[in-house]
């Protein structure tokens, strides 16, 4: 009977709500409860019914995830555009978000962005992009960003920083860098790069394009792709310099 609420375990939403995404358990919790008819000759007249609802149950919930999936523009029905992913694997996507990431794929790769190049994602919200790209996200694959409004996330940038002093300053050097300034997610990025000795005036922009449109907490923005063009080892050295710098003695990789 708890299982549908174990579920909803760290997601933040309504238990009720999110439970019932797993609402299969409440009716195996029915089953067992009238299994002592079963002893009585009388399971097919009280089972049967019980498994259509269950049926129905399940077919409700997935309906409703085709007809109004999250943070997207329509039911996904309607999706035809076919998105090619690394390693050869295919998503049908909304046409909106495919073009974002074809437009991002093209943009990066004829501004020389190379796959296994280490990115960091100042965005708060596209750690997609950069899986497409085949970059390697610094940090953790997905540095989130704080969101405004229902959910506030505080802290998220200094938690940027801290999953930063785990990399290493050479491969912080030579990392590219994706910044959505208007967006409603994006990290603070002047003390994010200051935890490794960079600032703008470190980078170029190298490509420019437009995140998706969609119905959920999150509007379209700008994004901007930059590249490094300070010497990597001019890059290293800053690197360090700022980590032996940091007021609470935290030992970084170097």
């Amino acid at each position: 009977m708890i299982l549908p609420h174990l579920s909803a375990l760290g997601t933040n939403g309504n238990y009720w709500s999110v439970g019932s995404s797993a609402g299969l358990f409440w009716m195996l919790a029915a089953v067992a409860f009238l299994s002592p008819l079963a002893q009585q000759e009388r399971s097919v007249a009280t089972l049967l019914p019980l498994t259509v609802l269950a049926q129905l149950l399940t077919a409700s919930v997935v309906n409703t995830g085709f007809l109004q999936p999250l943070r997207q523009v329509k039911d996904l029905r309607a999706y035809t555009a076919v998105t090619l992913l690394p390693g050869g694997g295919k998503l049908v996507l909304s046409q909106p978000l495919h073009d974002y990431l074809a437009t991002g794929r093209a943009q990066a790769r004829a501004a020389g962005l190379e796959v296994g190049t280490p990115v960091l994602d100042l965005s708060g919200r596209s750690p997609g992009l950069l899986y497409v790209l085949e970059t390697r996200p610094l940090g953790i694959p997905y540095l989130i960003g704080s969101y405004p409004g229902r959910y506030e996330y505080p802290g998220s940038s200094a938690v940027a920083v801290k999953t930063l002093g785990l990399e290493n300053c050479a491969d912080l050097a030579q990392s590219w860098v994706l910044i959505e300034p208007e967006g409603p997610r994006h990290l603070d990025q002047a003390s994010v790069m200051a935890s490794f000795g960079a600032g703008q005036a470190d980078y170029v922009a190298a490509a420019t394009f437009e995140t998706p449109v969609n119905h959920g907490d999150l509007p379209n923005a700008r994004q901007f792709l930059f590249k490094p063009v300070r010497p990597a080892a001019l890059a290293e050295v800053s690197c360090r310099e700022a980590r032996r710098q940091r007021p609470d003695g935290q030992k970084w990789n170097q």
